[in-house]
């Protein structure tokens, strides 16, 4: 994981990199890759794929996830991004929530089962 954070950060054009702190502690982060038009996503432009959007306390998501989330939009928008995709697992109410108070929809669901 710690090769692919660097190799976005390095790379300004390829996607975007953010943390919040609260008194000099990691409370969360947000990592975005670009990629190709997706025409069920955004027919038109490159999709900003959230790979990885977490907060260090679940009570936080209103604060540190809020605050990653509304600066990701204008970055991710510079660089050429035109939709936005974050993936949530069935489990995580609150962030489900801040997702859809933040005016996003679910567009997919996907089942899973082991073949093992």
């Amino acid at each position: 994981h710690r090769a692919r954070v660097s190799a976005i950060v390095a790379d300004h054009g390829s996607g975007l990199a953010l943390v919040a702190t609260r008194a000099f502690e990691l409370a969360g982060c947000l990592l975005a890759v670009l990629g190709p038009e997706a025409d069920a996503y955004a027919p038109g432009g490159k999709v900003a794929y959230v790979e990885d959007f977490w907060v260090a306390d679940p009570a936080d998501w209103w604060g540190a996830g809020a605050a990653l989330l509304e600066e990701s939009r204008p970055r991710l928008s510079a660089l050429g991004a035109a939709r936005i995709v974050i993936e949530t697992s069935g489990h995580d109410s609150p962030k489900q929530a801040l997702l859809w108070r933040s005016g996003l929809a679910l567009a997919s669901e996907r089942y899973q089962a082991p073949l093992r």
